[in-house]
């Protein structure tokens, strides 16, 4: 399935649970890694980064959901997995989830 044909945390915006603003706040983290990518980078330290930091802001945007009375929990975090799984295979990236998401707190 090509990126194009892709639509970013389906489930999340299909559940109630999920306040809107908020996963369009994740979706934003997602599409800067697709941009990342169709920018042309190929370098795996460099895509490690950039992971990271979606990461990272992934886990800000995970206490706010606490503070709305929603949690990336289980069906959250796997859809966020599926997503970036999607994402690297999409553009030939050669690294295994537990590592490029490494800096994951809680989800």
């Amino acid at each position: 399935m090509a990126m194009e044909d892709y639509v970013l945390l389906q489930d999340l915006y299909d559940d109630d649970y999920y306040p809107d603003s908020l996963v369009e706040e994740l979706e934003r983290e997602l599409t800067g890694l697709v941009d990342f990518l169709e920018a042309g980078e190929a370098d795996s330290t460099l895509i490690q980064r950039k992971l990271d930091e979606m990461t990272s802001r992934i886990n800000e945007i995970a206490e706010e959901f606490i503070e709305n009375d929603s949690r990336i929990e289980s069906m959250a975090a796997e859809t966020l997995e599926a997503d970036v799984s999607q994402i690297l295979n999409e553009f030939g990236v050669d690294i295994e989830m537990e590592e490029a998401l490494r800096e994951r707190e809680g989800w």
